[in-house]
């Protein structure tokens, strides 16, 4: 829309200079002959204002609905990015401390952690690290999806690279949503989820 008003308004400016040309040739003529080539050029210079105007109000009213919308799409998705954002904080608090904080991009994807303030990228974590938000992330989706009775979390086999001491924090992490989610945990190693509390053990 840009590109045409700027054209329709070159051709106005283009016309206005023949008008002001045409006018100076006839005062020159004394009016023998040029009036009727001035009227043309005062008929195309007005149609051409119009559409001009036309398209200003078209490339107006689209100019305003982008940004209308554009608005509101920054606002839907602040809608669920923050409480997403927090969720992840205050279980990743029990993993890492009260430092912890999370940088979340409008994908609900992890940006980069930070703990006493040192901001560390997602891509510069541990192994470690980088499997314990991920289950963080998908236990705060499944708390934000149903706040009432949250939606079932299958994990297989995870924290095979975490420390004892995280290991144990994350589990701790997992029981706190007990009574709002339901997490089902697949191992062939049992004894790493121990210190989960209150969980259910089937073997199969």
């Amino acid at each position: 829309c840009a590109a045409e008003v700027g054209a329709v308004g070159q051709r106005v400016a283009a016309l206005e200079g023949e008008l002001i040309r045409l006018q100076a040739r006839l005062d020159q003529a004394g009016g023998q002959g040029r009036a009727e080539s001035l009227d043309a050029a005062l008929t195309e210079l007005e149609q051409a204002r119009r559409v001009h105007e036309r398209i200003r109000r078209h490339a107006e009213a689209a100019r305003l609905l982008h940004e209308t919308l554009a608005a509101r799409n920054g606002a839907a998705k602040q809608a669920y990015v923050r409480p997403f954002a927090q969720t992840v904080a205050r279980l990743g608090r029990i993993v890492y401390g009260p430092t912890f904080e999370v940088e979340v991009a409008d994908e609900l994807t992890i940006v980069a952690r930070i703990i006493d303030g040192e901001r560390i990228p997602f891509e510069a974590l541990s192994t470690g690290a980088k499997e314990q938000l991920a289950i963080l992330t998908r236990l705060a989706c499944a708390v934000l999806v149903d706040a009432d009775q949250g939606v079932p979390v299958v994990i297989d086999d995870a924290l095979g690279y975490s420390d004892p001491d995280k290991l144990r924090r994350v589990c701790a992490a997992v029981g706190q949503l007990h009574d709002q989610a339901q997490v089902v945990l697949l191992t062939c190693t049992p004894g790493r989820y121990a210190a989960i509390p209150q969980a259910h053990v089937v073997r199969l």
